[in-house]
């Protein structure tokens, strides 16, 4: 619930001499399913959640306790999912929200999906374009908010996203060169 990772660690990466950097640790770094030229991060706590030994995530953005503004406690995960076909790709942010565990009942996942506003498609900027995603931030301002920082075609942005009272993530490109749909 409270594992946090720096806001300039690198959780996606499409550039092929950082990925090269980046591969150096394939215990942390793990190639991409359908674009093995693409790395993404996997945070050692994750790997021994139950739900991070099942998942088909390419990466994880985001992994830290959130408060609806309803009160409700939950485990928010952004994973990365990069699907598509031919040279077109599409990287997806998925939403998996977890009820804690009590001294009665064990972890719940409230949910997980992948929505259709939220797949934001990095292409069509340039023949070059690259995507680098960086390590979500919780807002210390605003408990049900948290914050993911990408850069495409060297150009900065940022993605809001929102934990809501009904568990699920509202997510908005907030800046930069990409869109939400």
């Amino acid at each position: 619930m409270a594992y946090s990772a720096p806001p300039d660690q690198v959780v996606y990466e499409e550039d092929t001499a950082a990925v090269t950097l980046l591969s150096v640790d394939p215990s942390t770094y793990r190639r991409v399913r359908l674009w093995p030229s693409f790395v993404g991060r996997f945070p050692f706590v994750w790997r021994q959640f139950p739900v991070g030994q099942r998942s088909n995530d390419d990466g994880i953005a985001f992994l830290h306790e959130r408060q609806s503004l309803g009160g409700r406690r939950r485990l928010v995960i952004i994973g990365i999912r990069v699907y598509g076909h031919n040279d077109r790709h599409v990287v997806a942010l998925t939403e998996t929200v977890v009820c804690p565990a009590t001294q009665n009942r064990p972890p719940d996942v409230a949910r997980h999906q992948i929505r259709a506003e939220v797949l934001v498609d990095f292409n069509g900027f340039s023949d070059e374009g690259r995507l680098r995603l960086y390590a979500g931030q919780p807002d210390p301002t605003d408990a049900s908010h948290l914050t993911i920082g990408y850069e495409l075609d060297g150009k900065k942005g940022m993605i809001d996203c929102w934990l809501q009272d009904d568990d699920t993530v509202e997510m908005k490109v907030r800046d930069g060169p990409a869109k939400s749909p």
